[in-house]
């Protein structure tokens, strides 16, 4: 069995159109939004480290001013868990 055909990317893309539009879909519109915005901010942040320490620049300030994003992140993804547990609760 092979698991990265092109039939199964079609089926991973429909999922994705249908959970971001109006239509029926098995995954979570919410929790995409979730990965993605954790995504960026990680994918942001590790850029920006590898720039500066290939600069040879990377101070402890800088550390910590990205540090603070992923820590935001973190957050933001607390926060929207906690809420729709209270959602589905109500």
């Amino acid at each position: 069995m092979r698991l990265f055909t092109v039939d199964n990317f079609r089926k991973v893309v429909k999922e994705l159109y249908n959970t971001l539009s109006n239509s029926t879909s098995r995954l979570s519109s919410k929790r995409i939004e979730r990965l993605a915005f954790t995504t960026i901010s990680i994918a942001l942040v590790v850029s920006c480290q590898v720039y500066l320490i290939r600069k040879g620049t990377l101070t402890s300030t800088d550390t910590v001013m990205l540090a603070s994003v992923l820590l935001v992140a973190g957050g933001y993804n607390l926060a929207k868990g906690q809420q729709e547990k209270k959602d589905e609760q109500n």
